[in-house]
Formats: C-alpha cells, sequence, structure tokens
C-alpha cells in the first residue's frame, strides 16, 4: 500500500455490462492499476475483490445509461462509507476507443483502416472508466487553481 495518494474506482455503467478502472493518484499523477468490463450482476463481487486489495476512497461514475440502478448498487454496497461522484460521459466512448487503439494497435491489413472506422474487438468499457476518473481529476484540479 502507498501513502499520501488515493484510490479511485471509476465506473462506466451500463444495464448489461460495466467497464471499471481503478487508478492510484498522488501528486506524482495517476498509475492504473486495474480494468476490467463485467457483467453488472457480477459489481458487488468484484467491488468485494477490489476492497480485499486496495483502500478505495472514492468512486466516480459516469452519468450516462445505467447510472441510477448502479448508484443504488454503489450506495447500497457501500453504505455512504466512500464518496460517490458523478462524472459528464459525453464522447468519452470516442475517446477510449482512440485510447484502446493507441494501446493496442492494429495490426496487418487493418493498420490501413482509419482509427476512427475501427471497432475494437472487445468492450473497451474499462477505457472508458480510466477517461471518467481523469475527467473528475481534471475538474477538481481546476477548481484548485480558481481563487
Amino acid at each position: 500500500m502507498r501513502s499520501n495518494g488515493k484510490y479511485i474506482l471509476g465506473i462506466d455503467p451500463g444495464r448489461a455490462k460495466c467497464g471499471l478502472a481503478l487508478v492510484y493518484h498522488s501528486a506524482g499523477g495517476c498509475q492504473k492499476l486495474y480494468g476490467k468490463v463485467i457483467a453488472v450482476s457480477q459489481l458487488e463481487e468484484e467491488l468485494r475483490q477490489l476492497l480485499a486489495q486496495w483502500p478505495l476512497e472514492k468512486v466516480v461514475l459516469g452519468d450516462g445509461t445505467g447510472k441510477k440502478a448502479i448508484f443504488q448498487r454503489l450506495n447500497n454496497f457501500f453504505s455512504s462509507k466512500i464518496e460517490i461522484n458523478y462524472v459528464d460521459e459525453r464522447n468519452s466512448s470516442l475517446e477510449a476507443r482512440r485510447r484502446y487503439w493507441q494501446e493496442k494497435p492494429a495490426r496487418g491489413i487493418w493498420r490501413l483502416i482509419p482509427t476512427s472506422m475501427r471497432v475494437p474487438p472487445e468492450p473497451y468499457d474499462e477505457y472508458v472508466a480510466l477517461i471518467l476518473i481523469e475527467r473528475y481529476l481534471e475538474a477538481r484540479k481546476k477548481c484548485e487553481e480558481e481563487p
């Protein structure tokens, strides 16, 4: 376990599946520790496993499809012990798709097709969750900078 930083979980909510990303945020920046796409029905079990490994301090939840149901499940699970923050999800899927292709470049003939026209071969909701955390941290940073 590290000190002087925070463990933040990002969740891209959905009706059938959720994207999860966990980062360690400190003055030195963010380090992604975990990313996964799970069925909504597995959320509480996945949270138990994450809490067994890392001391979560915040949850960042996208404000898109399925947010109310996921918020209710999180609230019941954490019993208001962990702060849950909504973040604007607008255009996060497009941004996540670009990030996916940066981290997992296409091979062979697929490289010739522009990334905007390619669809990843697997769900990339974990990248959306990571972008939501980044947006949350950027918004907080701006608030702290303003007089």
